[in-house]
């Protein structure tokens, strides 16, 4: 028995098993996923020294720049059957997760700019990762369609890609360090 349903029990209904598994995800999950996701992001990531750094230098549109490469990063484990490992078209997982990996990318990137800390980004990269992948995992298994679900599944991309234009046309806060803005 999984810990979802030990918390809801055998009977429960599948809206209060999704909302139970949400919950643990967004609270347990995290806390536990901020290991794996603090290690990306001070790896040089999105939200580290790599977009501070393509700000630097003053590469054209440095939030995209960085998203792709995040996004490109992650593609040999797609290929290598390490992320969706029994799907039926890597390729079309790879295209939909690098279009994911660009969104999500802006939101990491817009929440370090903001706060000048690494660690809001940190947090919600954690929480993004342990709902996306306990959640929307389970709903996209094997042979289901693309549009279904998961972090390479269509809406999700379809959410993140509408989040990053929303974000993408607010006028950012540049700060390197709390309190400290970029360029100092």
């Amino acid at each position: 028995m999984g810990l979802v349903a030990s918390v809801v029990g055998d009977s429960a209904s599948p809206m209060a098993i999704l909302l139970v598994g949400v919950a643990l995800a967004a609270t347990v999950g995290t806390v536990v996923g901020m290991v794996a996701a603090a290690g990306e992001e001070s790896a040089g990531a999105v939200t580290c020294s790599l977009l501070t750094r393509l700000i630097d230098s003053g590469v054209p549109y440095p939030v995209l720049v960085s998203g792709l490469i995040w996004g490109l990063w992650h593609l040999p484990l797609v290929f290598a059957g390490v992320i969706y490992a029994d799907q039926p078209s890597a390729f079309m997982d790879a295209a939909v997760f690098l279009v994911s990996a660009v969104g999500a990318g802006y939101v990491l990137a817009w929440v370090r700019l903001q706060t000048g800390s690494i660690w809001p980004a940190i947090v919600l990269h954690a929480a993004y990762n342990s709902v996306i992948q306990s959640a929307f995992d389970a709903a996209r298994a094997g042979d289901a369609p693309i549009w279904v679900g998961e972090e390479a599944g269509l809406p999700v991309a379809a959410v993140l890609v509408v989040v990053a234009v929303v974000i993408g046309r607010r006028q950012w806060r540049m700060l390197r360090a709390p309190g400290t803005p970029m360029g100092q």
